[in-house]
């Protein structure tokens, strides 16, 4: 664990609202309860080529969520026009973790075809990703990390990005990975442990979508945290 491998990995609406979602006392390595949210952002005009600052960057410069009903878990768009998306990961505070791993479940793969695609990295630092061979698409999964000495940090934070064409109408759900049957963060303190992920979104393609928000109570660490840590921190 203590290797020089190691950084290698395996693998609103109003202020009111938002303030609800942060607890005055934090603990940054508990990973407990977290969600994923598939959010589409409106208001971000998709280009191709990309901005030269690229679609987090973008993001994070002005379209940033803090609070649950923000979220919009849906895209209406004629066929074959363009857009972007985003997975964020979300709890009732802010956290910083180190690593993730997550898939898509079962969908028509023509529902939308991807253009793009990419992890949102820490600030400052880089990241890597261990995919399955026919990602992103229904079935597939991805293990991602940081490169450098710090994780993501904050809430709500966007951890990769999707570009594309829409077609259809159906839901791309998020879902365990399926190369390690997990759907968990990794935090960043040793021992490190996986925390599952206690609710898995999902992109609505003209239909509604599959929201979530990160509710109260403990939450076991995963049951195979082991076996993928070894994945991620090899």
């Amino acid at each position: 664990m203590r290797s020089a491998r190691l950084p290698l990995v395996l693998l609103f609406l109003t202020a009111v609202a938002c303030s609800s979602l942060a607890p005055t006392r934090a603990d940054p390595g508990d990973l407990s309860n977290g969600v994923l949210i598939t959010h589409h952002p409106p208001l971000i005009e998709f280009t191709n080529p990309p901005p030269v600052e690229g679609w987090c960057d973008v993001y994070q410069d002005g379209f940033q969520i803090h609070c649950c009903s923000e979220q919009n878990a849906r895209i209406d768009l004629d066929p074959g026009e363009g857009t972007v998306w985003f997975i964020l990961a979300a709890w009732e505070e802010e956290k910083e973790f180190c690593g993730i791993d997550f898939g898509f479940g079962d969908y028509e793969a023509d529902l939308f075809l991807f253009d793009d695609f990419f992890v949102c990295p820490p600030e400052g630092t880089g990241a890597l990703q261990w995919p399955t061979p026919g990602w992103p698409g229904p079935n597939e999964g991805v293990m991602v990390t940081r490169t450098g000495s710090i994780g993501w940090q904050g809430n709500f934070v966007p951890i990769y990005h999707f570009t594309g064409y829409a077609y259809g109408a159906g839901i791309i759900p998020l879902a365990r990975d399926p190369q390690t049957g997990d759907a968990a963060f990794c935090n960043c303190i040793e021992p490190y442990e996986l925390f599952d992920i206690e609710c898995l979104g999902g992109m609505g393609i003209a239909t509604d979508g599959i929201e979530c928000c990160p509710e109260g109570g403990p939450s076991r660490a995963a049951a195979s945290s082991w076996g993928t840590i070894k994945r991620l921190y090899r």
